[in-house]
């Protein structure tokens, strides 16, 4: 399927909309400040950070821009409710482990770090009345790591989301070799990114201490691999290579993502077995089962994102109702581990609010999030590893998207830089 089909044009504003109690998020107000991607109050809802372009797809790509970009992301959310709120925005500096940098604002910022979130739209004729709000993020003046942070009531205490995302400039270059793990018992189920970065230009001291690189699957931060050293380095060349072969450069080849379409609620898109009308309308997903016994089936997924449309009028953004949506997986007894529903509608986060609750009389997992209209994917997850792969299947043919990111601080220096950035398709034919 082309993803054009889907998508809607891109507004060229966007609101804020708060979220009804049904679906809790993961804080509430007045939490301390967290420097990752979390929503802090149940009213906040679908919030997207990404760089507009002007293309459809842009929604589906990673905050992660140059610095002559870094004026181009847009962030956007939704809060449940019927009545606008004063609302600003923050940006912090942060080092290569998220935790906030030495720079003082006007170090990274032109204007005065506090920005208020002025454009924002009314839902139209939605049964669950929600704000629209659009930032374009200012643009900064160093790269790096930055959080964004939204506050309303002029209250920084009173926290409704933070995201991160990232600022770089191309000062070194990345070869990569994705393929087959080198670990015998791995060679099946996971893949394997060898690479080596080129530095002509960046006086490399001491590389174990001065260049550190993240990788990381499908847009996520929960399982980057953040530790890896350079095992070779060619000096007369400014080359280092990090070629591992003890599985520390492994991610699991994951499964083609579940999805289903929650566009339509006149009739019934892909895997929905029931819409139910009322006050707020409920959609039933098809019950899912198991599968990580089953042979690999390639199919075409987003890698775990979703995108808000509306086929019964149009209007994506303010027209789209807000749905409760179960989810049910079928289970003769219940794991060992606790089951997470995951992807980027959650997060990628591990909550109570998406845990989903075992059933025994109906031997089945059971979830209600609520959702707003669109296309998503998802998959299940366990605390304990093994059950993840029974859950949902390791297969290393499966496609995947992978990024590196190349930091470089150099002895003495106040703050990490990203000198590097390859985003990398992978997509191995069965």
């Amino acid at each position: 399927m082309r993803l054009k089909r889907f998508v809607l044009p891109i507004l060229t504003f966007i609101t804020l909309t708060q979220c009804v109690p049904v679906s809790p998020t993961s804080s509430s107000p007045g939490m301390e400040l967290l420097y990752e991607d979390i929503n802090y109050v149940p009213e906040v809802q679908t919030v997207q950070l990404y760089p507009f372009q002007g293309k459809d797809s842009d929604i589906l790509q990673s905050p992660i821009v140059t610095l002559a970009q870094s004026g181009s992301l847009i962030l956007r959310f939704d809060l449940l409710q019927e009545n606008t709120e004063v609302l600003h925005a923050k940006i912090v500096h942060c080092n290569f482990d998220w935790t906030k940098s030495w720079l003082g604002d006007v170090e990274y910022l032109s204007a005065y770090n506090e920005f208020p979130i002025n454009q924002f739209t009314y839902s139209v004729s939605t049964k669950v009345p929600y704000i629209h709000y659009e930032l374009r993020v200012p643009k900064v003046k160093v790269t790096g790591n930055y959080l964004i942070y939204v506050y309303r009531n002029n209250d920084e205490g009173d926290l409704l989301l933070s995201r991160r995302f990232v600022v770089y400039k191309n000062d070194v270059g990345i070869e990569e070799e994705i393929g087959l793990s080198t670990n015998v018992h791995l060679r099946g189920s996971h893949q394997q990114i060898q690479f080596k970065i080129s530095h002509p230009k960046t006086l490399v001291m001491n590389p174990t201490e001065d260049i550190r690189v993240v990788l990381r699957q499908n847009q996520r931060w929960d399982n980057a691999i953040t530790k890896l050293k350079p095992n070779f380095f060619k000096e007369d060349m400014r080359v280092l290579e990090y070629n591992h072969f003890d599985g520390s450069n492994n991610f699991p080849g994951n499964n083609e993502f579940r999805f289903f379409d929650l566009r339509m609620l006149l009739s019934r898109g892909q895997r929905i077995d029931k819409v139910i009308p009322g006050s707020i309308p409920t959609v039933n997903i098809d019950a899912d089962m198991p599968r990580g016994s089953r042979p690999y089936a390639q199919n075409l997924d987003i890698n775990g994102n979703y995108f808000i449309q509306n086929l019964d009028r149009g209007g994506g953004n303010i027209e789209s109702e807000y749905i409760k949506t179960n989810f049910t997986l079928k289970a003769d007894q219940a794991y060992q581990g606790d089951i997470y529903l995951m992807g980027q509608l959650t997060q990628w986060r591990k909550e109570a609010y998406n845990k989903m609750q075992y059933n025994a009389e109906r031997k089945q997992y059971e979830l209600q999030l609520l959702l707003k209209q669109g296309w998503y994917n998802y998959q299940y997850e366990s605390t304990l590893k093994e059950e993840s792969q029974l859950l949902e299947g390791y297969y290393f043919p499966a496609e995947n998207n992978y990024e590196i990111l190349v930091y470089y601080r150099l002895q003495g220096a106040r703050y990490d830089q990203v000198i590097g950035y390859k985003s990398i398709n992978y997509n191995r034919p069965n």
